[in-house]
């Protein structure tokens, strides 16, 4: 599971005021947008806007927003705004960090654009055209193809939500799941390279980028797939993926892993996403007894991202949470484990037997 906080660089808007020239009155702006939204006034909308402004991408902003919940725009640091938003129906508030940038004349300061902030993750309604597709415990948000995720997205919210893992697994009312059209709109959300997730089908985090919201209702949990690791993945294979997936969601609860506990989260979520497959358990298990003896300590952090050692890293957590989950006071062991840099699990005997 990832939390990723985007990193607050200096930025300079469109708009340096002269003596000859109105200063941006940012907090008005942000109202009138917020006021055009809730009355479904496009035209009031536009008038936010410079007439230079390119009308294509205001209009597509548009749309993106008549469809979730744009709850508040304030200013952040270095001339940014804070937004806070959310789908509908959404437990928690998500945050990001925009940069407005202004043309200006002698009577006022209206929108020229608005852009992401520099390193910093880009809310996905600001990337491309987007569609929201809701079911009853899950929302898929954004430009890429969204009913080619809708079976896996449904099933395996049904699953995680019947799977007894000693109460840890508590997921929220309804799960968003955003699937960006490109590699570029990925990258956007991510505020990195595509490159970086090279093989990773999604990714699991906190959506609190921006900073905690105004609002004082926690971030929640989105899972965001890559496009470009997903594209050929069948429905087996996407069902598996958030299966994990949302697993990491139900367990975000817990907080980020400590240093060194890794194993601990994507453990409990290999762990689940076996149960809902046979065949992939006993492809686990083979990879232990191909490793014997397997070691006796957990992977690091590192070995999760290591194309040589993560296939192992995977099947030994699954195996040690196995363990751990059917034990006394399971609850409490693996929440401490999860938490406490450094601990050890008792597993008392090896995970595999080997011949």
């Amino acid at each position: 599971m990832l939390a990723v906080a985007g990193v607050l660089l200096s930025v300079v808007t469109g708009c340096s005021a002269t003596a000859s020239q109105a200063s941006p009155d940012t907090a008005t702006t942000a109202g009138h947008i917020l006021a055009a939204l809730s009355a479904a006034d496009e035209a009031a909308f536009d008038r936010v806007f410079a007439t230079s402004a390119d009308a294509a991408r205001v209009g597509l902003w548009w749309d993106n927003l008549r469809q979730i919940e744009l709850l508040s725009i304030v200013d952040g640091a270095g001339g940014s705004w804070q937004i806070g938003w959310r789908v509908p129906g959404e437990q928690g508030v998500a945050t990001n960090l925009i940069v407005p940038q202004w043309q200006c004349d002698a009577q006022q300061c209206l929108l020229g654009d608005i852009e992401q902030r520099p390193d910093s993750p880009a809310p996905i309604w600001l990337t491309e055209a987007i569609s929201v597709e809701q079911d009853e415990a899950v929302t898929l948000i954004g430009g890429g193809d969204l009913d080619s995720w809708r079976q896996a997205a449904e099933q395996s919210a049904e699953f995680v939500r019947s799977t007894e893992a000693a109460g840890l697994i508590r997921p929220s009312s309804r799960q968003v799941i955003e699937v960006p059209g490109n590699s570029q709109a990925f990258e956007q959300v991510m505020a990195a390279s595509a490159f970086d997730f090279i093989g990773t089908g999604a990714i699991t985090w906190t959506a609190d980028s921006g900073g905690p919201g105004p609002t004082g209702q926690p971030a929640p949990a989105r899972i965001v797939i890559n496009p470009d690791a997903t594209s050929d993945a069948g429905t087996e294979s996407r069902y598996l993926l958030l299966v994990h997936e949302q697993t990491h969601a139900a367990t975000n609860w817990l907080g980020h892993p400590a240093a060194g506990q890794l194993w601990v989260s994507e453990g409990l979520a290999e762990w689940v996403m076996l149960q809902a497959s046979p065949q992939a358990q006993q492809g686990s298990t083979q990879t232990l007894i191909d490793a014997c003896p397997a070691a006796s300590t957990p992977p690091a952090d590192a070995d999760f991202t290591d194309p040589d050692d993560l296939e192992l890293a995977y099947a030994w957590s699954a195996a040690a949470l196995d363990r751990l989950i059917t034990g006394r006071d399971a609850a409490s062991t693996i929440s401490t484990l999860w938490q406490t840099p450094g601990a050890q699990p008792d597993l008392e005997s090896p995970l595999v037997a080997c011949g």
